[in-house]
């Protein structure tokens, strides 16, 4: 099984669209279909259904997101130790802040820490509960939470 593969797979059920994550990790529509067909025909069972213009995961397909998640964290995890190890931080940190934080209070916070890691992705979102900051990091959707409790 390829990483390609399981990452047009991943982003495409998180996305529920092949358009959409095509756009995200930078690669044609055509492209994430081909993947996740191969890697159907891989594993034998069908991943998606078709809903109107997106797509939902069959079970198979959401069992299959919950360790793509995985194995891409821990891929991006792994790219960036080796690269602090090289004396070059990079990587992704994804963070997730309530919305007043996120508009008044991270943006200085976001502007230093890039004057002194310029190879690290920032990924900001925000919410206007608590409870979905919170929902984020136990999903590991986020590295990052910040609340206003």
């Amino acid at each position: 099984m390829e990483i390609q593969k399981l990452r047009g797979f991943y982003w495409a059920i998180r996305c529920l669209s092949f358009s959409e994550a095509a756009h995200k990790i930078h690669v044609s529509q055509s492209a994430i279909s081909h993947q996740i067909k191969s890697l159907e025909e891989e594993l034998g069972v069908k991943l998606y259904e078709r809903v109107g213009r997106g797509i939902v995961p069959t079970p198979e397909g959401e069992r299959l997101a919950h360790y793509a998640r995985s194995i891409l964290h821990a891929m991006d995890d792994l790219e960036s130790e080796f690269a602090e190890l090289s004396g070059r931080p990079r990587g992704t940190i994804r963070t997730a802040a309530i919305r007043g934080m996120a508009l008044f209070k991270v943006p200085w916070i976001v502007k230093r820490f890039r004057q002194q890691h310029p190879e690290v992705n920032l990924v900001l979102s925000s919410s206007s509960f608590d409870s979905e900051i919170i929902r984020r990091v136990a999903a590991a959707e986020a590295d990052i939470g910040i609340t206003s409790s």
